[in-house]
């Protein structure tokens, strides 16, 4: 065990099965709920000093509502067994200044705030996908490497032999796969296969060039890595 990360360079720890304050939860919780008191503090006009009095709404909130991790069950019903209660069971009518029961069913009550999550859901996906294609058209470039095409690896990447001497740009290879984000070339030599970034090649010939000797024999001349 102790050698595996040594040749990993990671490094190993024993913790507890679950442990959310590993990967962050609590924290983000954390920020969440100073959010929500936050906007609650200046809702009802309230001291900063005055949050303890609004934070047993806010945990019966956490406790009462439906999440995806615990199977679209509420924490109060995971860990007691009780069945839960929503914040819109009861409300207060300001004009008559008494307290009323909704009669809303919570089957239907889930399913609204269900659409209304889907929506949102969507919006979001609007939003992202805009600033997507934005940041493309701003900062980004779109290769259309297909298979087969011959394209020129740069040397500015460290798996190839770095020397002032040596061109800068080096091939031919041969695109033989198109994977997320990057393409996977052969070697016309070695038939060696590297995935490569986008940003690292370039065209050399259309798709049309045979591979014939005096080719080979340029690659053969450019002091590539042979073997990594």
């Amino acid at each position: 065990m102790a050698l595996l990360p040594e040749r990993l360079g990671t490094s190993h720890r024993f913790v507890p099965v679950y442990t959310p304050w590993i990967n962050g939860t609590i924290e983000r919780l954390s920020r969440d709920i100073l959010h929500v008191l936050r906007v609650m503090l200046l809702e009802s006009r309230l001291d900063t000093r005055n949050w303890l009095h609004l934070l047993p709404n806010v945990q019966a909130n956490l406790n009462h509502t439906p999440v995806p991790s615990l199977g679209n069950c509420a924490p109060v019903e995971r860990f007691t067994g009780l069945p839960t209660q929503s914040a819109l069971d009861t409300l207060a009518a300001p004009s008559e200044r008494v307290f009323r029961n909704l009669p809303m069913e919570k089957a239907d009550l889930r399913e609204a705030v269900d659409k209304r999550r889907l929506s949102l859901h969507g919006l979001h996906r609007v939003v992202r996908d805009y600033s997507l294609a934005a940041m493309t058209r701003s900062k980004g470039t779109a290769y259309s490497f297909t298979e087969e095409d011959y394209v020129l690896w740069s040397r500015v990447d460290q798996r190839l032999q770095g020397s002032k001497l040596l061109v800068p740009w080096v091939g031919p290879f041969e695109v033989v796969e198109t994977v997320p984000h990057s393409f996977r070339i052969r070697h016309l030599l070695t038939g060696a296969e590297y995935v490569v970034h986008g940003s690292r090649l370039k065209f050399y010939h259309d798709p049309d060039l045979d591979e014939t000797a005096d080719i080979r024999e340029h690659v053969s001349l450019q002091g590539v890595v042979l073997e990594v």
